[in-house]
Protein backbone atom coordinates (compact mmCIF):
# COMPACT_ATOMS: atom_id res chain seq x y z
CA UNK A 1 0.00 0.00 0.00
CA UNK A 2 1.45 3.23 -0.81
CA UNK A 3 0.97 7.28 0.26
CA UNK A 4 -1.59 8.75 -1.48
CA UNK A 5 -3.19 11.94 -2.09
CA UNK A 6 -6.68 11.43 -1.12
CA UNK A 7 -9.59 11.84 -4.07
CA UNK A 8 -13.00 10.23 -2.87
CA UNK A 9 -13.08 11.89 0.69
CA UNK A 10 -12.51 15.72 2.36
CA UNK A 11 -10.49 13.98 5.21
CA UNK A 12 -6.76 14.25 3.80
CA UNK A 13 -3.75 12.58 5.85
CA UNK A 14 -2.88 15.73 7.26
CA UNK A 15 -6.37 15.76 8.48
CA UNK A 16 -6.30 12.25 10.23
CA UNK A 17 -2.86 13.49 11.56
CA UNK A 18 -4.43 16.26 13.23
CA UNK A 19 -6.67 14.35 14.73
CA UNK A 20 -4.52 11.21 16.08
CA UNK A 21 -2.59 14.50 17.98
CA UNK A 22 -6.07 15.40 19.51
CA UNK A 23 -6.82 12.20 20.72
CA UNK A 24 -3.21 11.78 22.11
CA UNK A 25 -3.55 14.81 24.03
CA UNK A 26 -6.30 14.11 25.60
CA UNK A 27 -5.27 10.58 26.71
CA UNK A 28 -7.51 9.21 29.70
CA UNK A 29 -5.45 8.22 32.11
CA UNK A 30 -2.90 6.60 30.29
CA UNK A 31 0.67 6.49 31.99
CA UNK A 32 3.51 5.28 29.82
CA UNK A 33 4.53 8.18 28.58
CA UNK A 34 4.54 9.83 31.87
CA UNK A 35 7.02 7.27 32.88
CA UNK A 36 8.74 7.43 29.89
CA UNK A 37 8.53 10.79 28.15
CA UNK A 38 9.55 11.12 24.78
CA UNK A 39 13.11 11.65 23.65
CA UNK A 40 14.06 11.74 20.11
CA UNK A 41 17.33 9.69 18.47
CA UNK A 42 19.42 10.31 15.52
CA UNK A 43 19.76 6.23 14.71
CA UNK A 44 17.40 3.02 15.76
CA UNK A 45 19.98 1.80 17.07
CA UNK A 46 22.93 2.66 19.49
CA UNK A 47 24.20 3.95 22.65
CA UNK A 48 21.85 5.91 25.51
CA UNK A 49 23.23 7.14 28.54
CA UNK A 50 22.40 5.81 31.66
CA UNK A 51 23.54 7.63 35.35
CA UNK A 52 26.00 6.03 37.19
CA UNK A 53 25.11 6.14 40.52
CA UNK A 54 27.71 5.43 42.31
CA UNK A 55 29.53 9.12 41.45
CA UNK A 56 25.87 11.05 42.79
CA UNK A 57 26.83 10.06 46.32
CA UNK A 58 30.24 10.16 46.87
CA UNK A 59 30.31 12.03 50.08
CA UNK A 60 31.22 16.02 50.76
CA UNK A 61 34.53 16.77 49.97
CA UNK A 62 36.63 19.02 52.05
CA UNK A 63 37.36 21.92 50.01
CA UNK A 64 40.00 23.80 52.17
CA UNK A 65 43.19 24.05 50.54
CA UNK A 66 46.42 25.35 51.11
CA UNK A 67 48.62 27.61 48.55
CA UNK A 68 50.57 24.29 47.33
CA UNK A 69 48.12 21.54 48.02
CA UNK A 70 46.14 19.48 44.86
CA UNK A 71 42.73 20.91 44.56
CA UNK A 72 40.22 18.04 44.86
CA UNK A 73 38.56 16.66 41.81
CA UNK A 74 34.62 16.09 41.91
CA UNK A 75 33.66 13.36 39.52
CA UNK A 76 30.05 12.74 37.79
CA UNK A 77 30.20 9.60 35.22
CA UNK A 78 27.39 8.38 33.16
CA UNK A 79 27.41 4.84 31.66
CA UNK A 80 26.04 3.64 28.05
CA UNK A 81 23.33 1.32 27.69
CA UNK A 82 22.39 -0.36 24.90
CA UNK A 83 18.96 0.15 22.74
CA UNK A 84 17.18 -0.11 19.53
CA UNK A 85 13.49 1.58 18.61
CA UNK A 86 11.29 -0.92 17.37
CA UNK A 87 8.70 -0.36 14.49
CA UNK A 88 5.24 -1.25 14.91
CA UNK A 89 1.92 -0.71 12.96
CA UNK A 90 -1.17 -0.91 13.19
CA UNK A 91 -4.31 -0.33 10.65
CA UNK A 92 -7.46 -0.44 9.86
CA UNK A 93 -9.78 -0.65 6.68
CA UNK A 94 -12.63 1.57 6.42
CA UNK A 95 -14.73 0.21 3.21
CA UNK A 96 -16.31 2.66 0.97
CA UNK A 97 -19.60 1.27 1.75
CA UNK A 98 -19.52 1.99 5.70
CA UNK A 99 -18.61 5.40 4.23
CA UNK A 100 -21.69 5.99 2.59
CA UNK A 101 -23.72 3.74 5.18
CA UNK A 102 -22.90 6.52 7.73
CA UNK A 103 -21.93 9.30 6.44
CA UNK A 104 -25.97 11.37 7.06
CA UNK A 105 -24.33 10.38 11.15
CA UNK A 106 -20.91 9.59 11.55
CA UNK A 107 -17.66 10.31 9.88
CA UNK A 108 -16.99 6.28 9.55
CA UNK A 109 -12.81 7.28 9.04
CA UNK A 110 -12.66 9.12 11.74
CA UNK A 111 -13.96 6.48 14.25
CA UNK A 112 -11.86 3.89 12.65
CA UNK A 113 -9.28 6.16 13.11
CA UNK A 114 -9.78 6.81 16.74
CA UNK A 115 -9.99 3.46 16.92
CA UNK A 116 -6.70 2.73 15.95
CA UNK A 117 -5.05 5.04 17.98
CA UNK A 118 -6.77 3.86 21.32
CA UNK A 119 -5.18 0.55 20.26
CA UNK A 120 -1.90 1.96 19.47
CA UNK A 121 -1.64 3.59 22.77
CA UNK A 122 -2.87 0.70 24.88
CA UNK A 123 -0.13 -1.32 22.86
CA UNK A 124 2.44 1.64 24.35
CA UNK A 125 0.84 1.09 27.64
CA UNK A 126 1.69 -2.78 27.80
CA UNK A 127 5.24 -1.98 26.93
CA UNK A 128 5.61 0.15 29.84
CA UNK A 129 3.78 -1.95 31.83
CA UNK A 130 5.92 -5.11 30.78
CA UNK A 131 9.60 -2.81 31.43
CA UNK A 132 8.33 -1.69 34.94
CA UNK A 133 7.67 -5.41 35.95
CA UNK A 134 10.75 -6.25 34.25
CA UNK A 135 13.20 -3.96 36.42
CA UNK A 136 11.55 -2.73 39.50
CA UNK A 137 10.62 -5.15 42.80
CA UNK A 138 7.77 -3.56 44.71
CA UNK A 139 7.58 -2.30 48.43
CA UNK A 140 4.68 -3.67 50.12
CA UNK A 141 3.56 -1.00 52.73
CA UNK A 142 3.62 -2.12 56.40
CA UNK A 143 -0.50 -0.95 56.60
CA UNK A 144 -2.69 -1.07 53.67
CA UNK A 145 -4.17 2.63 52.72
CA UNK A 146 -7.60 1.03 53.29
CA UNK A 147 -6.84 0.68 56.97
CA UNK A 148 -8.06 3.89 59.04
CA UNK A 149 -5.18 3.73 60.64
CA UNK A 150 -2.81 4.01 57.59
CA UNK A 151 -1.22 7.33 57.01
CA UNK A 152 -0.07 6.90 53.17
CA UNK A 153 1.61 10.46 53.51
CA UNK A 154 3.90 9.58 55.96
CA UNK A 155 4.99 6.64 53.87
CA UNK A 156 5.72 8.22 51.42
CA UNK A 157 8.27 10.97 53.27
CA UNK A 158 9.71 8.27 54.50
CA UNK A 159 10.69 6.67 51.41
CA UNK A 160 11.60 9.93 49.88
CA UNK A 161 14.42 9.79 52.73
CA UNK A 162 15.39 6.72 52.55
CA UNK A 163 15.41 5.71 49.47
CA UNK A 164 15.38 8.82 47.19
CA UNK A 165 17.64 10.56 49.33
CA UNK A 166 20.41 8.21 49.56
CA UNK A 167 20.58 6.91 46.11
CA UNK A 168 19.92 9.28 43.87
CA UNK A 169 20.05 12.43 45.88
CA UNK A 170 16.88 13.71 44.14
CA UNK A 171 13.10 13.27 45.64
CA UNK A 172 10.49 12.01 43.47
CA UNK A 173 8.94 14.57 41.50
CA UNK A 174 6.17 12.09 39.95
CA UNK A 175 3.43 9.58 40.34
CA UNK A 176 1.04 7.49 39.18
CA UNK A 177 -1.54 5.20 41.08
CA UNK A 178 -4.86 3.43 40.60
CA UNK A 179 -7.97 4.76 40.82
CA UNK A 180 -8.70 2.68 43.39
CA UNK A 181 -6.18 3.75 45.42
CA UNK A 182 -6.80 7.02 44.45
CA UNK A 183 -10.46 6.86 45.61
CA UNK A 184 -9.29 5.38 49.13
CA UNK A 185 -6.61 7.91 49.85
CA UNK A 186 -9.84 10.87 49.56
CA UNK A 187 -12.27 8.83 51.31
CA UNK A 188 -10.08 8.28 54.10
CA UNK A 189 -10.73 10.08 57.25
CA UNK A 190 -7.31 10.87 57.72
CA UNK A 191 -6.68 12.45 54.47
CA UNK A 192 -9.86 14.46 55.26
CA UNK A 193 -8.74 15.44 58.89
CA UNK A 194 -5.54 16.79 57.43
CA UNK A 195 -7.46 18.41 54.40
CA UNK A 196 -10.27 21.02 56.20
CA UNK A 197 -10.16 23.28 53.29
CA UNK A 198 -11.90 20.32 51.08
CA UNK A 199 -15.44 20.75 51.68
CA UNK A 200 -18.87 20.75 49.62
CA UNK A 201 -18.60 19.28 46.16
CA UNK A 202 -15.13 19.06 44.30
CA UNK A 203 -13.79 18.17 41.22
CA UNK A 204 -11.83 15.81 40.31
CA UNK A 205 -9.04 17.75 39.18
CA UNK A 206 -9.27 19.78 42.33
CA UNK A 207 -8.97 16.56 44.13
CA UNK A 208 -6.29 15.14 42.49
CA UNK A 209 -4.51 18.46 43.26
CA UNK A 210 -4.97 17.91 46.66
CA UNK A 211 -3.47 14.73 47.04
CA UNK A 212 -0.62 15.44 44.92
CA UNK A 213 0.37 18.26 47.37
CA UNK A 214 -0.87 16.32 50.52
CA UNK A 215 2.50 14.01 49.39
CA UNK A 216 4.53 16.79 47.88
CA UNK A 217 4.11 16.29 44.20
CA UNK A 218 3.43 18.66 41.22
CA UNK A 219 -0.18 18.55 40.93
CA UNK A 220 0.88 18.73 36.97
CA UNK A 221 3.25 15.44 37.64
CA UNK A 222 0.39 13.30 38.97
CA UNK A 223 -1.65 11.04 37.02
CA UNK A 224 -4.20 8.49 38.25
CA UNK A 225 -4.72 5.23 35.88
CA UNK A 226 -8.05 6.13 33.34
CA UNK A 227 -10.56 4.11 31.10
CA UNK A 228 -8.05 4.40 28.48
CA UNK A 229 -5.88 1.80 30.65
CA UNK A 230 -7.37 -1.64 29.37
CA UNK A 231 -6.83 -4.75 28.47
CA UNK A 232 -8.58 -7.59 26.74
CA UNK A 233 -7.98 -11.06 28.85
CA UNK A 234 -9.65 -12.66 25.87
CA UNK A 235 -9.20 -13.94 22.36
CA UNK A 236 -10.50 -13.25 19.24
CA UNK A 237 -14.12 -14.14 19.01
CA UNK A 238 -14.86 -14.22 22.59
CA UNK A 239 -16.32 -12.43 25.07
CA UNK A 240 -15.09 -9.21 26.28
CA UNK A 241 -13.08 -9.32 29.65
CA UNK A 242 -11.92 -6.11 30.41
CA UNK A 243 -9.53 -5.55 33.23
CA UNK A 244 -6.49 -2.64 33.93
CA UNK A 245 -3.40 -3.14 32.64
CA UNK A 246 -2.20 -1.73 35.12
CA UNK A 247 -3.73 -3.42 37.84
CA UNK A 248 -5.72 -1.74 40.83
CA UNK A 249 -3.55 -2.28 43.89
CA UNK A 250 0.06 -0.09 42.88
CA UNK A 251 1.42 3.73 43.00
CA UNK A 252 4.35 4.62 41.64
CA UNK A 253 6.47 7.47 42.80
CA UNK A 254 9.82 8.34 40.49
CA UNK A 255 11.85 11.20 39.41
CA UNK A 256 11.20 12.79 36.03
CA UNK A 257 12.08 15.42 33.59
CA UNK A 258 10.79 16.96 30.78
CA UNK A 259 12.04 16.77 27.41
CA UNK A 260 15.77 15.33 26.22
CA UNK A 261 17.93 14.00 28.66
CA UNK A 262 19.77 16.50 30.07
CA UNK A 263 21.99 14.76 32.60
CA UNK A 264 19.67 15.29 35.41
CA UNK A 265 18.13 12.19 37.24
CA UNK A 266 15.58 10.83 35.53
CA UNK A 267 13.51 7.35 35.79
CA UNK A 268 13.47 6.58 31.80
CA UNK A 269 13.06 7.99 28.36
CA UNK A 270 10.68 6.90 25.41
CA UNK A 271 13.45 6.72 22.71
CA UNK A 272 11.54 7.88 19.39
CA UNK A 273 13.46 7.18 15.97
CA UNK A 274 12.46 10.77 14.32
CA UNK A 275 13.48 9.17 11.13
CA UNK A 276 10.25 6.87 10.99
CA UNK A 277 8.18 8.56 13.38
CA UNK A 278 5.94 11.37 14.40
CA UNK A 279 7.27 14.44 16.15
CA UNK A 280 4.12 15.24 17.61
CA UNK A 281 5.00 16.22 21.56
CA UNK A 282 1.88 14.55 22.63
CA UNK A 283 3.26 10.93 21.24
CA UNK A 284 0.56 10.75 18.52
CA UNK A 285 2.08 8.11 15.87
CA UNK A 286 2.69 9.06 11.92
CA UNK A 287 -0.68 8.64 9.94
CA UNK A 288 -0.84 7.22 6.36
CA UNK A 289 -2.73 5.45 3.97
CA UNK A 290 -3.91 3.70 0.79
CA UNK A 291 -6.84 3.14 -1.42
CA UNK A 292 -7.51 -0.28 -3.34
CA UNK A 293 -9.26 -0.27 -6.46
CA UNK A 294 -13.00 -0.51 -4.82
CA UNK A 295 -12.51 2.58 -3.08
CA UNK A 296 -11.62 1.38 0.28
CA UNK A 297 -9.34 3.20 2.38
CA UNK A 298 -6.66 1.84 4.66
CA UNK A 299 -5.30 3.63 7.37
CA UNK A 300 -2.19 2.86 8.94
CA UNK A 301 -0.73 4.37 12.62
CA UNK A 302 2.93 4.00 12.54
CA UNK A 303 5.92 3.93 15.06
CA UNK A 304 9.23 3.87 16.15
CA UNK A 305 9.91 3.47 20.04
CA UNK A 306 11.42 1.78 22.73
CA UNK A 307 11.40 2.23 26.49
CA UNK A 308 14.95 3.16 28.22
CA UNK A 309 15.55 3.27 31.42
CA UNK A 310 18.10 5.78 32.34
CA UNK A 311 17.83 4.68 36.34
CA UNK A 312 16.28 2.31 38.16
CA UNK A 313 16.97 4.18 41.63
CA UNK A 314 14.81 6.57 40.31
CA UNK A 315 11.45 5.08 40.94
CA UNK A 316 9.51 3.57 43.72
CA UNK A 317 6.79 0.94 43.46
CA UNK A 318 4.20 0.20 46.02
CA UNK A 319 1.36 -2.71 46.81
CA UNK A 320 -0.34 -3.82 49.27
CA UNK A 321 -2.44 -0.60 49.39
CA UNK A 322 -5.50 -2.90 49.25
CA UNK A 323 -6.42 -5.31 51.38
Amino acid sequence: MHQSTITNTDLSVESLNGIAVERYSEQNGLIGLKLFPLDEVEKHSGSYAVLDEKSIMKGTKNTKVTADSAIKQVTFTFKDALYKTQLSRLKTVITAEEVAKYSSRFNAEVVGLQTLIIDQMRSAELNAKAKIDEILTAHTVATAWDNSAAKPNQVVQSFQSSHFGTKVSSRANACVMSEKVFNEIINSDYFNSQNKHIGGIQTIDQLKDAVAVWFRIPPMNFTIVGIDALKDGNGEGLAVNASSIWGDDFALFFVTTRGPFNGQPCFGKTLRWGEFDSTDVNGAPDIYDGFDDHGNRTIYAQKHRSEHVVSANCAYLLDGLLT
